[in-house]
């Protein structure tokens, strides 16, 4: 399987807000993958390559690969939990597969839902460890239809804010 330099590429979303209540937000236009790929300055020596994006994922945070080159993707859909009134949506993790060896991932599978605030990912033994405040989880397809349906709760205590976002950012050595 071919791996690129880099293995992400998403639009990027940057919004403005004014803190005057009585003025509206402002909002910078989205770019389209391609464009977003065309708008990155790389160091010499060194290349992105889209492989991913919209409609396959969906507001990605963390990714990580496994041992057979398949991506998962934290999804978490934006939000702030004290702003939002009855705001239902949850985080989630998908699974990309390049079924054709190309270089792109065209195969998503929904791996694990209603997350409460998934924020770090780390394959390990046919599975992934997943920073989901306040717990550590552990998440494996034993059944190989590419969901999980092992969730262990590993270490639990991680604080998360008053919007409910996650103080576990990572859980990489380093």
């Amino acid at each position: 399987m071919k791996f690129p330099i880099a293995a992400l590429a998403v639009p990027l979303l940057t919004s403005i807000t004014s803190f005057g209540a009585d003025q509206p937000s402002l909002r910078v236009q989205a770019l389209s993958p391609e464009d977003s790929l065309k708008s990155m300055v790389v160091r010499s020596g060194f290349r992105v390559e889209l492989v991913a994006s919209e409609p396959l994922i969906q507001d990605p945070v963390a990714v990580d690969f496994d041992e057979q080159g398949r991506m998962f993707v934290i999804q978490l859909p934006p939000y702030n939990a004290y702003a939002v009134p009855d705001f239902k949506e949850r985080g989630s993790i998908v699974v990309l597969e390049d079924a054709d060896n190309d270089g792109r991932y065209e195969k998503q599978t929904v791996f694990a839902d209603q997350l409460k605030y998934p924020s770090a990912i780390a394959c390990w033994d046919g599975g992934v460890f997943v920073g989901d405040a306040p717990d550590l989880l552990y998440l494996k397809d034993k059944d190989g239809d590419g969901k999980a349906d092992r969730r262990d709760v590993v270490f639990t205590g991680f604080e998360t804010d008053k919007a409910g976002e996650s103080h576990l950012n990572s859980i990489r050595w380093g």
